[in-house]
């Protein structure tokens, strides 16, 4: 297994809490959660594979990152 996980920054760099972050894998599993207080979030134990990581919330622009690829063991 691997994880994913980050941090939710503006584009003045402040941390957004409440954003809601899916990570999917095409024809598979799809993982949703939302940033903490800090702008953190975590998929841990996520099978190795290629993910779209996705941000969203309203009056934000959403935010993608295509082509993920975890592998086994590894944080991204």
């Amino acid at each position: 297994m691997g994880a994913i996980a980050g941090v939710v920054r503006d584009s003045l760099g402040a941390v957004v809490p409440g954003v809601g972050v899916g990570v999917r894998r095409a024809g598979g599993l799809a993982l949703e959660a939302a940033t903490d207080a800090g702008g953190a979030y975590r998929f841990a134990s996520v099978p190795p594979g290629r993910y779209d990581v996705t941000a969203r919330l309203p009056g934000f622009v959403t935010a993608r990152v295509t082509g993920v690829d975890l592998r086994l063991g590894v944080q991204l």
